[in-house]
């Protein structure tokens, strides 16, 4: 896991980029559906595909990340005691 300097956690707090990223990504989806990435942006498929992949691997990642510090509390139960034995 590499280590991020506190002062850029701020990035989050600070502006919407998690929401424009989704509709970035959404016109990029609405421009390929349509035919018209040309249209939209200058980059070569395979370039753009090859970013997008990272998008994808990198928020994999980050879900990988948070779910495996989730605290799970395991449900435990008090059953009376077995007073006889067989």
């Amino acid at each position: 896991m590499n280590e991020m300097p506190e002062e850029n956690y701020t990035i989050l707090n600070e502006s919407p980029v998690l929401g424009e990223l989704l509709e970035m990504l959404d016109t990029l989806h609405s421009a390929a559906s349509d035919g018209e990435l040309t249209n939209l942006t200058p980059q070569r498929k395979r370039e753009l595909t090859a970013m997008l992949r990272e998008v994808v691997y990198t928020a994999q990642e980050t879900i990988q990340e948070i779910e495996a510090q989730r605290v799970i509390t395991p449900f435990l139960r008090i059953l009376p005691r077995n007073t006889h034995t067989a």
